[in-house]
């Protein structure tokens, strides 16, 4: 379409040019007005294919047809309406290097045969030059256009395999989830589940002996008490395995929290530190990696922010911490409601020892701990 519109604008100068030269010869308007007509009628014709796909090569065989008759017609005034013609024909079925040799081709017989003066050669050297100028470039931009519709079109696919992907790993998580469930209840079931029954089964038994027998009665409670030590040691093992040990809960733990919630929910986090944050005291580590946590499930349920910001700063003993999201809502602490999880959040913060803040906000949400090392 870039092509078609500016070989459209070369031939309607071409034709302006051909009405001022008749307009200069003795009842040369009268004479031209008919042809100038329709020959705009053609191109307002040809600017109808701009909206069908694949018509250039009709645009072409009409641009022959035309030439022709110009030929025919008035071949010395219409020299140069000829010559856009011509270019835009040969532009339909050959590459750079042939159509210049072509057009010059063309530019010299042409030329020859209408047997221009010299200001025609002048206009028609300034055509050509024109002419290459501008279609350079214009076929640089449609090179461009078509670089730019093949990229979004890339874009387009690897979002697409994003989205795939995400969907993969959310199954994967979802998997992994059932399996260490079920693995944690087959455990459960088989270890604890069977030494609680056990133990059931001794303190019956016991309870039966006490009367008869009370040294027997004695070592079966002392079995059964033994095995419930073991169940109850199992138990825990199994939930130290589920939740992380404090002592290991680092700053790693909390990035690697912040980059799955952006992959999965398609929500930006950043992360910032200032300090030295190996001196964190572990409680404190464990508060932020929490209230952090319970502000992302927040962000999701309540908010439409589309960035979620943890800023922590150590300096001396005072380590500060920022949770804040780029939300529409305007936040007023004073009037907010404070559910279950912002309770929860503040009570944990007092725990670890620190205090906890709702700052009023114009747009978004933005919750500071400060946590005072003694």
């Amino acid at each position: 379409m870039e092509m078609q519109s500016m070989y459209g604008l070369f031939k309607c100068i071409t034709l302006v040019l051909f009405a001022a030269d008749q307009l200069e010869k003795s009842n040369g308007m009268r004479n031209g007005i008919i042809p100038l007509l329709g020959f705009a009628c053609v191109i307002a014709l040809q600017s109808l294919f701009f909206y069908f796909p694949k018509t250039r090569r009709w645009v072409a065989v009409m641009d022959i047809g035309t030439a022709a008759i110009c030929l025919v017609f008035a071949p010395s005034g219409l020299l140069l309406f000829v010559l856009v013609m011509a270019a835009e024909a040969v532009d339909a079925y050959s590459d750079d290097t042939t159509f210049y040799w072509i057009t010059i081709c063309i530019g010299g017989l042409a030329a020859i045969i209408t047997e221009a003066d010299g200001m025609m050669l002048i206009l028609v050297a300034i055509l050509y030059a024109s002419l290459y100028f501008i279609r350079h470039y214009v076929r640089r931009l449609v090179k461009c256009h078509q670089a730019m519709e093949e990229q979004r079109l890339m874009i387009k696919k690897l979002e697409e395999r994003l989205k795939d992907n995400r969907q993969y790993m959310k199954t994967l998580q979802d998997t992994a989830a059932l399996e260490e469930r079920n693995r944690l209840a087959t455990r459960l079931h088989d270890k604890v589940g069977h030494g609680i029954s056990g133990s059931i089964i001794m303190l019956e038994a016991s309870m039966l002996l006490l009367d008869l027998d009370k040294e027997k009665a004695r070592e079966g409670i002392n079995r059964a008490v033994l095995n419930l030590r073991e169940g109850v040691d199992d138990i825990r093992a199994a939930l130290r395995e589920e939740r992380p040990v404090t002592q290991k809960l680092g700053m790693n733990e909390i990035q690697k929290m912040l980059e799955e919630f952006q992959i999965n929910h398609d929500k930006k986090t950043r992360l910032a530190v200032n300090g030295d944050m190996e001196r964190i005291e572990p409680e404190v580590l464990v508060c932020i990696y929490d209230n952090a946590k319970e502000c992302l499930t927040n962000l999701l349920k309540h908010s439409d922010a589309t960035l979620f910001e943890l800023k922590i700063t150590r300096k001396n003993k005072v380590t500060a911490v920022e949770y804040k999201d780029n939300g529409s809502k305007r936040i007023d602490a004073n009037t907010l409601v404070r559910g279950l999880g912002l309770q929860a959040m503040e009570e944990r913060t007092i725990k670890a020892g620190g205090r906890f803040f709702i700052a009023d906000q114009e747009f978004g949400f933005k919750i500071t701990n400060i946590f005072i090392e003694h």
